[in-house]
């Protein structure tokens, strides 16, 4: 980010923009972020980055959960975003999100299960906070396979440690993909 107070005046306008009861949940889209600060190159998950405590004052009456692209997704191309600041935005954050997406990208049990299992823990690490609260986003849901669906239920079931499960998106998440990530919520 080139101008600082400029990303902080921005960031701050992001979280207080609602479309009717909606509140803008910092996905880091760029297209939100350009919409409202005219920067459509930069993530608006950067932000957190340069938010304090103090700066985010006024939404500590709810949680902030982080949705950051896949940590594994950043491994396998570090040039994506070098040096993302996974620690920084670990002390702002209650709670990450990735986007643990394999659909389409990866095939069968084993790759989904890896790709699933790596994203984990290297979100623990990257964060250097090995309890660090993750609800994991897995899909895209339309795109996922039986046997795709099954290795990142297990990734997932395996781990242990997470606080939630989804897959992007709802609308186009099948009844059979409920059934199989219906045991996790338990």
């Amino acid at each position: 980010m080139k101008d600082k107070e400029a990303s902080v005046t921005c960031a701050l306008t992001l979280c207080q923009f609602t479309v009717g009861t909606y509140k803008m949940h910092g996905e880091g889209s760029p297209v939100a972020y350009g919409a409202v600060c005219g920067a459509p190159d930069v993530s608006a998950v950067a932000l957190g980055y340069w938010l304090d405590a103090r700066q985010l004052a006024f939404w500590r009456n709810g949680a902030l959960t982080i949705i950051p692209f896949n940590p594994r997704g950043l491994e396998r191309r570090p040039t994506t975003w070098p040096r993302f600041p996974w620690a920084e935005l670990a002390e702002a954050a209650d709670a990450f999100a990735p986007m643990a997406y394999t659909g389409g990208a990866f095939k069968g049990f084993d790759a989904t299960y890896g790709y699933v299992t790596r994203a984990l823990r290297l979100l623990r690490t990257e964060t250097e906070n090995p309890d660090v609260p993750i609800h994991v986003i897995g899909g895209v849901a339309d795109r996922l396979g039986p046997e795709e669906l099954a290795g990142f239920a297990a990734a997932v079931a395996d781990d242990g440690n997470t606080i939630g499960v989804s897959l992007y998106d709802w609308a186009t998440t099948p009844p059979a993909a409920w059934r199989v990530l219906a045991p996790l919520s338990e």
